[in-house]
């Protein structure tokens, strides 16, 4: 017997039933929500996997009181306001199953013409996703159906444009949906199971083994070592916001709060800290730094494949990371290069990075990684999310970057619930280039728009916009003198503390006065 697609609907509880008779029987609904926020609310709970997602057409609603709504006596001139998670959504949805907007409202022409401009809106969004030819669909009675199954824009009508919309779909199908595909299309029988995971390895005594590289992110001083081992990262999925000149800074930071510490009397040594460059097709933190001609991860990888183990695996050792890192006596850390060529970056698989960072944990208390911009990559998925005890998701305050998180908070949830890979708890949001009040006339978005874009992530810092001061440090890289920069210092120290307050991590990195000072900043 072949397996039924699994569909949910979002909308109207009134529009719930005659929604669901324009569809076909043999769907199999698994969730009822009220508006993409609960949708999103409840999805990492969900057990099932989704093929199918309908939207009734109040989807397109804002959610938000400050959000105001269209006018009817200006429908074609007018801004559409963006519904920023069910923006996400969509984008999410259609870039692997089948996503239909349906309306059933029928209140004549001004409502057509609005329905079409955020339609329109919504379709120009979807083009700037990672997946710009992804699609989905709409579905619009043409006349009132009071009438019952009686002429056009009768039931049956309408039941015909959802089938022809159904076949539009899996007539086109792609490398990302052909899967829903195959199931709408009934060619599937059995649907893929996540195997149970090995029974862990077990010493003499009964306890488990933990190898080095499955270390999971939360633990520190790994197998004895003095460095805590701690792994932050810094990402966002649009570039040019900031990110590596934020992690350079952080890593700087990191360094110069500890010499603090230690003249304070808090501590007895310095900070050990690497910056790892993981943009792996456009590395550019060695011009950051100032190192043109550097040694990169390529050199690391060439000895880890020349240095088998006796069981043929390759080995990092300690040496060769040493060799391989370029280290700063002016900034005070230590940064492992990424490729200089883009074509040696395909030679190293995400495994050998993985590997790499894990290795870096027991030499450096704070490992601080740039990612690339491209969410879907498997550096990201497999590497940073699992490693990163937290990852700070950089955003300006303008409406495309804003929305833009969305998305990428929507599909690491989806990554989450299929792979366990990451929790939405350990996210942070970092506002970049914030400039005067949020919200002040056009010059920001509202930081309520951003909060409710960052669909229940905490929001931890808000760095200044400080244009001048960032083209001269990508100039000289004196990033020692930048972070020093009027209100930016502050907003760092924050990042700083939210990374290494756990008890897990043993080192005191500020005084109580400066604690206080950030809890009341």
């Amino acid at each position: 017997m072949s397996v039924s697609p699994n569909a949910v609907y979002i909308g109207r509880e009134t529009n719930i039933t005659p929604t669901k008779l324009l569809c076909p029987k043999t769907w199999n609904w698994v969730g009822e929500y009220n508006t993409p926020n609960h949708f999103f609310q409840e999805f990492s709970t969900l057990k099932e996997d989704i093929e199918i997602v309908i939207f009734d057409s109040a989807a397109f609603t804002p959610e938000e009181s400050n959000q105001k709504p269209l006018l009817l006596n200006n429908p074609t001139n007018q801004t559409i306001t963006i519904n920023p998670v069910f923006a996400g959504l969509i984008a999410q949805s259609c870039a692997y199953g089948f996503v239909m907007i349906v309306d059933l409202t029928q209140k004549g022409t001004e409502e057509k013409l609005l329905f079409d401009r955020r339609v329109e809106e919504y379709r120009n969004y979807l083009k700037n996703s990672p997946l710009p030819d992804a699609n989905f669909y709409t579905v619009r009675p043409i006349l009132d159906v009071s009438d019952g199954s009686k002429g056009r824009g009768s039931y049956s009508d309408i039941i015909k444009l959802v089938n022809d919309k159904i076949n539009e779909f899996t007539s086109n199908p792609t490398e990302h949906n052909k899967d829903t595909v195959d199931v709408m299309l009934n060619n599937v029988t059995t649907r893929q199971v996540v195997p149970p995971a090995e029974e862990p390895k077990k010493d003499g005594n009964g306890d488990k083994v933990v190898e080095l590289y499955d270390m999971p992110a939360e633990a520190t001083y790994i197998q004895g070592s003095p460095y805590a081992g701690r792994v932050i990262a810094f990402t966002s999925s649009k570039g040019g916001v900031g990110k590596s000149t934020t992690a350079l800074s952080v890593a700087t930071a990191l360094v110069e709060q500890s010499k603090k510490a230690v003249a304070a009397g808090l501590e007895d040594r310095e900070l050990k800290v690497c910056l790892v460059d993981l943009d792996t097709q456009d590395a550019q933190d060695g011009f950051f730094i100032k190192e043109y001609d550097p040694p990169t991860v390529v050199g690391l990888y060439r000895d880890a494949i020349n240095n088998k183990a006796p069981n043929g695996t390759s080995q990092i050792t300690e040496e060769s990371i040493m060799r391989h890192v370029v280290p700063s006596e002016y900034l005070g850390f230590d940064t492992l290069l990424g490729p200089k060529v883009s074509m040696d970056a395909l030679k190293i698989s995400h495994v050998f990075y993985r590997d790499v960072i894990q290795a870096l944990r027991q030499y450096y208390d704070v490992v601080v990684i740039d990612t690339a911009v491209n969410y879907m990559s498997p550096l990201l998925n497999d590497v940073v999310y699992p490693l990163a005890y937290k990852t700070y998701y950089l955003v300006e305050p303008q409406s495309p970057a804003v929305l833009s998180m969305t998305r990428w908070v929507l599909y690491l949830l989806d990554q989450q619930k299929s792979k366990n890979i990451h929790n939405k708890d350990k996210i942070r949001v970092v506002i970049n280039k914030h400039a005067g009040k949020m919200g002040d006339g056009n010059n920001v978005v509202d930081l309520a728009f951003i909060e409710q874009s960052a669909v229940g992530m905490e929001i931890v810092s808000l760095l200044p916009y400080k244009y001048l001061a960032a083209t001269s440090v990508a100039n000289t890289g004196d990033f020692k003198a930048f972070i020093k920069e009027k209100g930016y210092e502050d907003e760092l120290n924050m990042i700083l503390d939210d990374a290494t307050k756990d008890p897990g991590f043993q080192y005191t990195l500020f005084t109580d006065e400066e604690l206080e000072y950030m809890r009341n900043f």
